[in-house]
């Protein structure tokens, strides 16, 4: 009974001046009271705060341009820690 998926636009309200830090945690809060198996597909991220908020707030899904997903993942520490795995590896012998 119900919707499969309900979409919240997040950047198109916060742009409207809208406040959105909590719209993704009361929506999924509604849905996990009364037991809905909606999923919740965070639409038209335009940050990676607005990523971060989502992932914090329980959204199944997120959806935003490759550039928005690139600058939320791109951490100097991320990047270091890829190097030195990567570097490790490589220098493992193996046959």
């Amino acid at each position: 009974l119900g919707a499969s998926f309900v979409s919240p636009f997040v950047g198109w309200k916060e742009s409207a001046g809208e406040e959105i830090s909590h719209m993704v945690e009361e929506i999924v809060t509604i849905y996990q009271n009364y037991a809905f198996k909606t999923e919740i597909i965070v639409a038209a991220v335009r940050n990676s705060r607005q990523i971060v908020e989502a992932a914090v707030a329980g959204a199944d899904i997120v959806t935003a341009s490759f550039d928005v997903y690139k600058e939320a993942f791109d951490n100097p520490w991320t990047t270091l820690g890829l190097k030195r795995f990567a570097d490790s590896w490589d220098a493992t012998p193996y046959e």
